[in-house]
């Protein structure tokens, strides 16, 4: 009986030490993996508080958005300057601004160049020499191919403003200026085109509608794109329904 019980209260010491163990250890299991490319923001089922991807020209499928933290980096993060208005809304067409696919450069034929997709590039943000004028600064986003073949870029990215350090969107996203038409751009492995984006002044508006604060950056869907890169960029924006920015084509010369 004396040799059972001391069995059985070894046994028991022993369970309780491995348990003790389980909980120190999380169970014993650490999933690890690849770290996501830096700038890179993967986007699924949209939240209030983020840019969904809106209807492309061209057809496409119809994924979603969610608030994401940042992460990554833009070629320059600077700039300031003063904009009058940015124009009237634009939530349809080929992609939101602040998320969305813009028209598809397709083209037939066994030898036919692919579409750019995030997986492709490097976007930045560049502030231009005079970048600034009455009421609005303009920055250019840059797309680098950083693939080791040669692609394609047709229309607008879906750009927005992030902010509070979580990836929550800030204010409307980008309308599209549809005086110039977009043309299909061919990328190079290595070749960079860029996209103008205007950048109303905050102090454009009524304070009440504008609610300003600080970005933390830019959401930046590439055309007909439905994951978004963050591009750090720090200027004074708007939180509230405002239209605050305007892009143009990619490849349109300012």
């Amino acid at each position: 009986m004396i040799r059972s019980t001391g069995t059985r209260m070894a046994a028991l010491a022993v369970s309780a030490a491995a348990a003790s163990w389980l909980v120190g250890c999380g169970n014993g299991v650490e999933v690890g993996g690849p770290a996501a490319p830096a700038s890179t923001v993967a986007v699924s089922p949209a939240s209030p508080t983020s840019a969904t991807p809106s209807k492309p020209d061209s057809p496409a499928s119809s994924p979603s958005a969610k608030k994401t933290a940042p992460s990554g980096k833009s070629t320059k993060d600077s700039g300031s300057g003063k904009s009058k208005g940015a124009g009237s809304d634009d939530n349809t067409g080929s992609g939101n601004s602040g998320g969305g696919p813009s028209e598809r450069g397709d083209s037939g034929g066994a030898n036919a160049v692919t579409k750019c997709g995030l997986g492709d590039l490097n976007i930045g943000v560049r502030v231009p020499v005079g970048g600034g004028a009455a009421g609005s600064q303009y920055v250019l986003l840059t797309f680098t191919n950083k693939s080791s073949q040669a692609c394609t870029i047709y229309g607008y990215a879906g750009v927005s403003f992030v902010g509070h350090q979580d990836g929550t969107q800030l204010g409307k996203p980008a309308v599209r200026d549809r005086s110039r038409a977009p043309a299909t751009v061919r990328l190079a492995s290595g070749s960079t085109k860029s996209e103008l984006l205007q950048i109303a002044d905050a102090g454009n508006f009524d304070p009440k509608q504008c609610q300003p604060t600080t970005s933390d950056g830019f959401r930046v869907y590439p055309p007909d794109s439905y994951t978004a890169a963050y591009v750090p960029f720090k200027t004074s924006a708007c939180q509230g329904k405002v239209a605050q920015l305007r892009v143009y084509p990619v490849g349109i010369k300012p």
